[in-house]
């Protein structure tokens, strides 16, 4: 059933993209420096070079998980466009848990209470995200039940591994200037190497002027959302010569497997719309940093490949060199352990591949029932213990697929 539920979404959102200049000098440079085998177009996860799925069609067109409603038996189904749950309600205390429905706001702030029929196949499926699923749970009184009563929640749940194994993959990007044009592309190549370090990149202006890029070049302990919408600001009014450079560049990003590094999510205020506080603790674990090290020397090696000659410089530019703590982050010239490992923790960036947070068997069960409480389960990224392939997106929407056919198939 889940090969199944795999190929059903790859026929509705995936594509696989044809390579231009930047992404075949990839390929080969990976392929040239023994990240092999070549394994060609391919949806399956395995070590060497590929080409993997895209959300973008051949005419440039992204199709998301959106479009996987035009399947549904819309008799059966109704969407509600900028709703906001705010807790998830529970039958009157005194008796077990169990979920009875939801209090929402729909688009202009009006609250409204949804109730499940009654009946024993009627539940709640959560699926706001690693972020937003375990802060549901915990607003809803689920949850750490000395955490809930500081803040006030009444304690319908004790479940202490709400908001634990917070993690999010640690990538670091390199920003690599080149002398001729290069296509605009997101991620097409990925280099899948036998210890844990993916290789991926992008190139355009899209890729080397985005937030991923320059958010590296802003030490961890001075990044905020004030700094970071004033770096952007800032690249809007950089010199017509530095914007041509950053337009023909491309960008090398580097992904650590797992990772092993976790952290936590926790309450800031006890409104759906005030974010958590959440540490996902980058780099705290010695084998996800071994695995960046280990990844950035063979970023170098790629560098220096016949492949890639023509996208690199032999030495750079003076307009490059003068800004090259506004553009973006480039390979350390020492490859040493001590520099290396600084380098890592230093550019560190986010790769938005967030999970944990209600995992099996700490907070759901193998049917991802939440432990304790009738009609509840989760059913997104936040019960992974480490984020699947080099993009989750497939698995993701392969769990939704699959879990409705299975309630489907338990229902008959």
């Amino acid at each position: 059933m889940v090969a199944s539920a795999y190929a059903w979404v790859e026929a509705a959102v995936a594509f696989f993209p044809r390579l231009q200049q930047w992404q075949s000098a990839v390929r080969d440079a990976l392929l040239e420096v023994g990240i092999g085998p070549n394994n060609g177009n391919t949806y399956e996860h395995m070590e060497g070079t590929k080409v993997g799925g895209s959300t973008f069609d051949e005419a440039g067109k992204r199709h998301t998980a959106a479009d996987l409603l035009q399947h549904a038996d819309s008799n059966n189904i109704t969407v509600l466009l900028f709703a906001n749950v705010h807790r998830i309600l529970f039958a009157p205390p005194g008796s077990p848990p169990k979920a009875s429905g939801v209090v929402f706001s729909d688009s202009s702030g009006v609250r409204h209470q949804a109730f499940l029929r009654q009946g024993p196949w009627s539940e709640v499926l959560v699926a706001a995200g690693a972020i937003g699923s375990p802060h549901l749970l915990m607003l809803s009184g689920v949850g750490d039940g000395a955490s809930l009563r500081a803040h006030d929640i009444p304690v319908v749940l004790n479940l202490p591994g709400v908001g634990k194994g917070m993690a999010d993959n640690p990538a670091n990007a390199i920003y690599v200037p080149s002398p001729i044009p290069v296509e605009t592309s997101l991620i097409q190549i990925v280099g899948i190497t036998d210890f844990g370090g993916y290789i991926e990149a992008a190139s355009g202006a899209q890729a080397s002027l985005s937030q991923v890029v320059s958010l590296g070049t802003v030490a961890p302990g001075l990044r905020n959302e004030a700094v970071m919408l004033q770096y952007a600001e800032a690249l809007k009014y950089l010199p017509h010569e530095i914007q041509r450079i950053l337009g023909q560049a491309g960008v090398i990003l580097q992904k650590v497997d797992g990772p092993a590094s976790s952290g936590s999510l926790s309450l800031n205020e006890i409104n759906i719309e005030d974010s958590p506080l959440v540490r996902f603790n980058y780099y705290s674990a010695p084998e996800d940093l071994f695995t960046c090290i280990e990844t950035t020397r063979v970023v170098q090696q790629i560098l220096n490949t016949e492949a890639m000659r023509n996208f690199t410089y032999t030495s750079f530019p003076d307009t490059i060199r003068r800004n090259a703590e506004m553009i973006g982050n480039f390979m350390p010239a020492n490859l040493d352990v001590i520099t290396l490992a600084e380098w890592c923790r230093n550019t560190v960036t986010t790769i938005w591949h967030y999970h944990g947070g209600c995992q099996v068997g700490s907070v759901v069960d193998k049917d991802y029932r939440v432990v304790g409480a009738a009609g509840l389960r989760v059913i997104d990224g936040s019960i992974f213990d480490s984020s699947p392939g080099t993009n989750p997106q497939a698995t993701v929407m392969m769990l939704g697929r699959y879990m409705g056919l299975k309630i489907h198939q338990d229902r008959q």
